[in-house]
């Protein structure tokens, strides 16, 4: 095999293009690719299982772990103030995309002006304990910006309150 200069490496056009020579020992040595290469080093650096436990951390994170498939409330079985069980990240406590339609006769606990009017948001649940539980929503339409929150203390809701956008 010919050795190949830098200018030839400027043509490749994949990883799989250009190959490197590795010295194994001082008397032999290897043609991998590029990609291999990078392979090889991903694997001693351990790269794949930090990116595994990356993976896992997020989806432990609530406002990052938002269910987007399921925007017409079924992770919350349309109910707004549904919290679930004590367990953080059970599927309830998730934050989640909805679109409330105007037809929302099986939907509940929704603040009562927008009862009857299509809704779109953002629902988040934070959780301190079983008797303090605060669930924000950020409105996307009719009025983009606006939060509605509502507050679990003790075994009473404190009922929906709105901070609207100037």
């Amino acid at each position: 095999m010919a050795t190949k200069k830098i200018k030839d490496y400027k043509q490749a056009t994949t990883a799989n293009d250009t190959d490197v020579m590795i010295l194994e020992s001082a008397t032999e040595t290897q043609h991998v690719t590029f990609l291999t290469l990078v392979n090889k080093i991903k694997e001693k650096l351990g790269i794949a299982s930090i990116n595994s436990q990356l993976t896992q951390l997020n989806s432990n994170l609530l406002l990052i772990n938002a269910d987007s498939d399921t925007s017409e409330g079924s992770s919350f079985n349309k109910n707004f103030l549904l919290t679930g069980s004590a367990t953080p990240g059970a599927t309830p406590q998730r934050s989640a995309y909805f679109s409330k339609p105007a037809d929302d006769t099986d939907w509940v606990n929704i603040p009562t002006t927008l009862q009857g009017k299509l809704w779109v948001g953002y629902r988040q649940v934070y959780r301190r304990s079983s008797v303090n539980i605060l669930i924000r929503i950020i409105e996307m339409y009719p009025i983009p910006g606006r939060t509605w929150n509502n507050f679990y203390n003790n075994g009473a809701w404190t009922g929906w309150k709105s901070i609207s956008p100037q």
